[in-house]
């Protein structure tokens, strides 16, 4: 078995949320949402235009700890990333390492995704197509690195081009108005088997808080690190 970098020898991505970016209380979401007028799902008690996308859905309000260049400062907290550096990169196609631009070709943007489990032989483009992701693009240089560091791809990872990647919808937790006038979170859910609440559920995706953005990819060609650089 594959074993990753250690990791103090790894670079830090920059969506990865950091130690002193966890919400205060008066920021945490159940001291902050209400319903919609009209029950048409959830905002904050006091909002602003930059706590919804541009879909018009509402996102997790995290606090960013930042040097005087913009970037994130603090010990990594490895298994989560920061909602509004992911959307970031996501919405602009950088790369999720160090939030330059990602690496592009005529044959699309370059992704890295996890080796479908039990399958055995060549890996073909067509199943990968439709793919939903909520892990944004890379560039060629921390590619490499990704492949080595992060243990879900150490396991096994295939390396795509998408030539047409749509905005798909977003993770998060989802709530529901109680019956007695307070909104909760829905029970039950699970980060590990979360599934995307697409954009086109109007009314399922009003009852979200996110905290990722989901692109779904077509237009599939695998290619090989060996080739990037």
């Amino acid at each position: 078995m594959a074993e990753a970098l250690p990791r103090s020898r790894m670079t830090i991505p920059y969506i990865t949320l950091r130690h002193g970016e966890e919400p205060s209380e008066e920021l945490a979401p159940t001291a902050q949402l209400v319903v919609r007028p009209g029950r048409l799902g959830i905002r904050y008690l006091w909002e602003s235009r930059e706590d919804r996308d541009v879909r018009g859905v509402l996102w997790a309000r995290i606090p960013q700890q930042l040097d005087r260049d913009g970037r994130p400062v603090g010990a990594p907290r490895w298994a989560y990333v920061h909602p509004v550096r992911q959307r970031r990169c996501m919405l602009l196609q950088r790369c999720q390492v160090c939030g330059g631009r990602a690496d592009r070709t005529d044959a699309g943007y370059l992704y890295l995704a996890q080796a479908p489990e039990g399958v055995t032989g060549l890996l073909r483009p067509e199943m990968f197509e439709g793919h939903e992701t909520a892990q944004p693009p890379v560039c060629a240089v921390h590619a490499q690195e990704a492949v080595k560091r992060c243990p879900p791809l150490v396991e096994g990872h295939v390396v795509l081009r998408a030539a047409e990647t749509r905005l798909h919808g977003v993770l998060g937790t989802r709530y529901f108005l109680h019956s007695s006038g307070a909104v909760m979170e829905v029970p039950g859910q699970d980060d590990t088997s979360a599934e995307a609440v697409p954009y086109r559920d109007a009314e399922a995706i009003r009852w979200v808080l996110a905290t990722s953005l989901v692109r779904k990819l077509r237009g599939i060609t695998i290619t090989d690190l060996g080739e990037l650089l």
